[in-house]
């Protein structure tokens, strides 16, 4: 695959960092300051993949070149050029981030430019919508697949993967094309128009426990069928209700961190990965 506008800009300055290869530079950092294994890192260097924000910040803190204007304007522009495909739009944004009624620095620049990235790739579901989608496994399943990945699926290929009855995965195929949340091609393929967009849920409704309930059932079928748990690990303690609940927000942002090692290309060893904390009460003492 050919390089991106990115993956040269990292490759060019890694180099210039005194580091002469990917490994040199991942194996000096690790992945507890990157945040990722070497095979993501490798996948983004070489043009498969573009890192979402957090890992790019933390690649440019590796590099070191957060207090250089030029090496950290070039690092942004070649990202945001990744990202939208296009020089022109990634040079307007930069001009205009760059102006007076916006904070200097390279972080608060490269912060609101992603913003403004992402909230241009963001599509809204109606509750109806996300209704249909947690209604049944081959539902969920066949979206889900489809909306993270740019090809046109037949029926067939798609029971296949999710190892679903062809007729079932038919079925909801139509139903999500009606609703519009998939498409269909002259050939009789399935693909969804705005793959690699970040699908918002209506957050009034339908992230109340019948929904989630819905969504962990979904993910247990398929996991029993065709996965593996990679972890797990629990505590036991005695603590205060209250002071708990303070915990709360720190262990969302630990499981939130987890979409910094997301790629939209089929590797090696890619999967559907679902992580999740739970915290349950056992006994009143």
């Amino acid at each position: 695959m050919a390089k991106t506008e990115f993956s040269s800009t990292l490759s060019r300055q890694r180099e210039a960092a005194g580091f002469r290869s990917a490994w040199a530079f991942y194996k000096a950092c690790g992945p507890r300051l990157l945040g990722c294994t070497y095979r993501a890192y490798y996948y983004i260097e070489s043009g498969h993949s573009v890192p979402q924000p957090e890992l790019a910040m933390r690649l440019a803190a590796a590099l070191k070149i957060v207090d250089d204007p030029e090496q950290s304007r070039a690092f942004v522009a070649s990202y945001l050029q990744s990202l939208l495909e296009r020089k022109e739009l990634a040079d307007f944004l930069l001009r205009t981030l760059s102006s007076g009624k916006y904070p200097h620095g390279y972080a608060t620049l490269f912060q609101k430019a992603s913003k403004l990235v992402f909230s241009g790739k963001q599509v809204p579901l109606t509750q109806h919508q996300a209704d249909v989608l947690t209604s049944n496994g081959e539902s969920y399943w066949s979206w889900t697949l489809l909306s993270n990945d740019f090809g046109h699926w037949s029926p067939l290929e798609l029971a296949r993967q999710l190892g679903i009855a062809q007729a079932r995965v038919q079925s909801a195929l139509k139903r999500l094309a009606a609703e519009r949340l998939l498409a269909k091609d002259g050939a009789g393929r399935y693909f969804c128009p705005d793959a690699g967009k970040l699908f918002v849920f209506p957050r009034d409704k339908f992230y109340l426990p019948i929904f989630r309930a819905a969504v962990k059932r979904i993910w247990t079928e398929m996991a029993e069928r065709k996965g593996a748990t990679l972890f797990d690990r629990y505590y036991f303690t005695r603590a205060s209700e209250a002071d708990i609940r303070n915990f709360f927000p720190h262990l969302a942002q630990t499981v939130k961190g987890a979409h910094v090692h997301s790629v939209w290309e089929k590797g090696p060893d890619t999967a559907y990965v679902g992580t999740w904390a739970s915290v349950r009460k056992i006994m009143p003492f």
